[in-house]
């Protein structure tokens, strides 16, 4: 294809409709406002971004250097209105490495994490890069080294995550709070309205009074399930941020076991058992990460630890039935048909 047809391609074609601001912005939540033409630009940058890399103008074979110029050229400007986009990031970095430019991919992937702390996609792709590394010397002092490079993506995001959570309390209490100030100030209306409308009464109605009594109940019932529904739409996003938190930790788990083993609570490589028992202290774990570790010093350790883990989760998570299913699963592994466990679970 020739400069002229390319040019002609992408005026009428590849970047019709896009909007080449450099002022990034959050992308809206799916169902609300903006949210179809954000994904629109998402489409067409990445659109133009293929077709760059499809190398119209046949210059990879002549020259390499200016092919990744280009198609690099064009993803930073993809990523100047779609900053808040991690996949874009995450895109990019991966084209990096594949093609060789390493330097360029890890500053993809440090400032897509910049740009998106929350993003488990960048946490772990910046983790595992670190990982697959050999920057690090051999010895107990690389290990340990080695370890603490890789928990620092992951770190960066739990970080986060936890402020996210406190930040959706604060929210719901505020929330709650301001609900309240309205309803104790409406109620104080009523009242003082009720009182007047008594004192100028000539006779006192029983009927208005029980009329009265009966709309101030029903208004406290709507505020009781305004409330309600505050806690229940907080509580779903807290148990969404829960969720990525337990995942997360149970990835950082996985990472460390992989460099560092076992480990130890008070050993000086602590490995995934340290992990595991910082994410105990830390909270807001789901059962999910019990079930992991306890998997882990099964599976790759055939530790016996692993049966007072599936206990320990059970006294935390007693109605879980998903956790006792593991359990379960676990025992019958070990043919332990007598455990009293199994045997209360199947009565």
């Amino acid at each position: 294809m020739t400069a002229r047809s390319a040019i002609n391609v992408l005026d009428n074609n590849i970047t019709r409709g896009i909007n080449k601001t450099t002022l990034p912005k959050l992308p809206p939540a799916p169902g609300f406002d903006g949210y179809d033409e954000y994904m629109n630009q998402v489409k067409l940058w990445k659109q133009w971004i293929q077709w760059e890399k499809s190398d119209p103008l046949e210059c990879a074979a002549d020259d390499r250097a200016l092919y990744n110029k280009r198609v690099l050229h064009l993803y930073k400007s993809a990523l100047r209105p779609l900053r808040f986009w991690p996949e874009l990031w995450y895109e990019a970095a991966e084209w990096c490495y594949e093609n060789g430019l390493q330097t360029d991919g890890d500053r993809f992937l440090d400032d897509g994490i910049e740009a998106n702390p929350e993003s488990c996609l960048l946490a772990f792709r910046k983790a595992n890069q670190i990982e697959l590394s050999t920057d690090f010397e051999d010895g107990q002092a690389g290990l340990i080294a080695k370890g603490n490079a890789v928990k620092k993506p992951y770190s960066t995001l739990l970080d986060t995550l936890y402020d996210l959570t406190a930040k959706t309390k604060k929210r719901e209490e505020h929330s709650i709070a301001r609900a309240k100030e309205a309803f104790d100030a409406q109620k104080a209306a009523d009242d003082a309205a009720r009182v007047i409308a008594q004192n100028n009464a000539e006779d006192a109605d029983e009927d208005d009074e029980t009329e009265a009594t009966r709309r101030a109940q029903e208004k406290e019932a709507a505020f009781n399930a305004q409330v309600h529904a505050i806690s229940a739409g907080y509580n779903a996003q807290t148990l969404t941020l829960k969720k990525t938190l337990t995942f997360a930790w149970i990835a950082l788990m996985q990472a460390i076991r992989r460099v560092q083993g076992k480990g130890g609570n008070n050993a000086e490589v602590p490995g995934f058992r340290g992990i595991f028992t910082e994410a105990r202290r830390k909270g807001k774990l789901l059962s999910e990460a019990y079930v992991a570790s306890a998997q882990i010093e099964h599976h790759c350790y055939q530790d016996p630890a692993a049966g007072k883990i599936f206990e320990r989760g059970m006294k935390l998570f007693p109605e879980d039935e998903q956790f006792a299913l593991e359990y379960i699963k676990h025992l019958i592994k070990l043919n332990d048909s007598t455990s009293r466990f199994l045997c209360t679970f199947l009565l």
